[in-house]
Formats: C-alpha cells, structure tokens, sequence
C-alpha cells in the first residue's frame, strides 16, 4: 500500500496546500518553487500513469521524459486557455489549474491501474540503494556528477526565477464594452449604462478609479478598485444627460493610484436628442 501511495496519491497531496495558496493568493518563495516543480513535472506524471499504467509500457527514463515534456504543453495549454475563462495569465491561475487537472488525473490513473493486476502495474521503486562510488568507472562517475550538477543548477534557477521574477512592460488595459455596442446617439434624461474593464500589468498592486464626463462636467465616478498584477475586472457604471446636444463628448477616464491626471482616457462623441 505504501508503493501505491507513493506512486499514485502524492502529486494528489502535494496539489492541495498548492491549490489552497493560490486560491487564496499566499504568494512567495514558499509557494513558487515547489509550485514551479509541481507544474512542470506532476500533470505530466499522472498523464502517463493513467495512458500506461503498466510496468512494461514505458521503462522509467521514457516516464520522466514525458513527464516533463508533457507537464511544460499542458502549462502552455492552460496559458492560452485560462484569458477565456476571465482566469487571467499569470502563475497563481495556471497553479490552480493544473492542481485540478491533478485531482482529475489521479481518479484516472488509479482507476487504469485497478484494471491491472496488481503486480503488473507500474509503481516507483521505493528500495533506493546509493551508488557505490568506488566501483564507478571514470565514465560512470563523470556522467553522475553532470547529472547531480544539473539537477542543483536548475532547482537554483527555478528558485532564483520565482524570487525575482523578470517583468516585462509595464502597463494598464482599460476599455468599454456595451451590449448593445457602443451608442451614437442617447435620449435625454435617459440612464445608459456601459461596462467598463481593467487588466493590471503593473507587476505590483495598484489601486484604479473610474470617472465619466460629459462636456467637461463629471457625470459620475466608480472606485477605487484594488487589483493585483495580473488580474482583471469589470463593472458598470451609468450617466445621465440632462440636455439635448447635437454633438456631445463622453470621456470616461482612469486613474492610478490616486494621481490627478488619468491614466487613460475613452473618449465617445454621441448626440443626446
């Protein structure tokens, strides 16, 4: 039994203090790394496990192979997917992903492997023996030490890349969308709502007010909004005009971080009859 806990379960018990962190946004070195090793080596693992839950299917350097090479697709994958599902992109939601892909892959695997018997199902030796270096010839020890030097320079660059992550451009998206597209012409009087959205790629937390003018007059405001890199809302927010105008100039306008001078500005020449 503890073979096939060690085989099977532990991705499964690595991903929930995983999946908790990144739900709810505890961040750092403590959840980085060992969420980076996750991401690029369980989904894969579990994949194959549940594709060629036998021994004889794979011998065990073809598994950490593919492994790898299928958990690094899968994380691409998720990064293409997850803007549609309004997710966003960045590691927290591709960590919650992959954690349910996890969970979702160990009931494969487990239920592929019970199909089998019991002592042709594929199982992680637990029986380690150190190699002994004295009987190593030079080539032998060479090829050890390239893969121990390997294997310590790329945990240190996986560690190094999740304390000091690279930052790109620095930026704030802003935008309106109607549902019934955007008007050219309003009622006077009449309440109109449009929808407005923000995506943080500040690489810090940044704090967003809304307001919405109307001939140099503000017609109403919404905010302030806390967003964390990498995260995006939506909200609406409604104006009305209370005179008739021929051609009218709607600016709705965003601002960071409590400065006076907006950020962006949408403007949205319409005529109020």
């Amino acid at each position: 039994m503890r073979r096939e806990f060690v085989t099977t379960w532990i991705p499964l018990v690595l991903s929930i203090p995983l999946a908790l962190m990144a739900f709810f946004d505890i961040g750092g070195i403590v959840r980085d790394v060992p969420g980076l090793l996750f991401v690029l080596f369980c989904p894969g693992y579990l994949l194959i496990l549940a594709l060629f839950p036998a021994y004889e299917d794979l011998d065990s350097i073809e598994r950490i192979s593919f492994s790898f090479g299928l958990s690094i697709i899968l994380a691409l994958l998720l990064g293409l997917i997850l803007p549609f599902l309004s997710w966003g992109i960045g590691f927290q939601p591709i960590l919650l992903a992959v954690s349910y892909f996890v969970m979702i892959m160990t009931a494969a695997a487990v239920y592929r492997r019970s199909r089998l018997p019991y002592v042709n199902r594929f199982f992680i030796d637990l029986d380690i023996e150190l190699p002994n270096w004295g009987a190593m010839s030079g080539k032998q020890r060479t090829i050890s030490l390239g893969l121990v030097a390997a294997t310590i320079l790329t945990i240190s660059s996986i560690a190094y890349m999740a304390a000091k992550p690279e930052t790109g451009e620095k930026f704030t998206e802003f935008y309106i969308v109607s549902p019934d597209g955007y008007p050219n012409a309003l009622t006077v009087g009449e309440i109109y709502e449009v929808k407005f959205g923000i995506v943080n790629h500040e690489y810090r937390t940044v704090t967003y007010n809304v307001e919405v003018w109307a001939n140099g007059y503000k017609k109403n405001s919404a905010g302030p909004f806390e967003l964390k890199q990498g995260k995006q809302l939506e909200s609406p927010i409604g104006f009305t005009i209370y005179q008739p105008f021929d051609s009218i100039k709607m600016q709705f306008l965003l601002f960071k971080d409590g400065e006076s001078e907006p950020y962006h500005t949408f403007d949205l020449p319409v005529k109020v009859q």
